[in-house]
């Protein structure tokens, strides 16, 4: 098995112009690595420098705009809200939010919503920051997913204060 550390660092090697041709012309070749790379990310990003954040985003930005294929969409933003949340990093969230905002297709946007409601914890924590009318329709199922449980946690520290009060 592949240490994680060495995924991120070799795929932060490879030029960013061979990433992006990539994800256009090599699409179903490249699907596997890039899902490595965002289940590393996901697993070692905390190890990171905060600032490390923004080069994770600007190279999913790159991914994202080149791909050819929804389910390197949905891997490119879900790297990228990994990296965000996970390095607390502002400049981050602000450009998941731009991506996420941007989905405009049928296809990318259902594989994008699948992957944020496999991952539906961790965009809790950013998902009120685009207004739910802003999202593609299915997106915004997962982000009133994220609304309900919110409000299921509220009242859950509701009931428990009413009982230590």
């Amino acid at each position: 098995m592949e240490d994680n550390d060495d995924v991120i660092k070799y795929f932060h090697k490879i030029p960013d112009r061979l990433v992006f041709a990539f994800s256009s012309s090599l699409a179903t070749e490249f699907l596997p690595l890039l899902n490595k790379y965002r289940l590393a990310i996901n697993e070692q990003i905390t190890g990171y420098t905060f600032e490390f954040a923004e080069t994770v985003a600007q190279k999913m930005i790159g991914v994202y705009n080149y791909a050819s294929l929804p389910d390197i969409k949905r891997h490119a933003i879900l790297s990228t809200l990994y990296a965000a949340v996970k390095l607390n990093r502002w400049a981050a969230m602000g450009l998941f939010d731009k991506m996420l905002t941007g989905v405009k297709e049928e296809q990318e946007a259902y594989a994008i919503a699948a992957g944020l409601r496999e991952d539906v914890d961790c965009y809790m924590r950013l998902y009120d920051r685009s207004p739910k009318k802003d999202l593609h329709p299915a997106i915004q199922v997962v982000w009133e997913l994220c609304e309900k449980k919110e409000r299921e946690r509220r009242e859950k520290l509701s009931t428990l204060a009413d009982l230590f009060s």
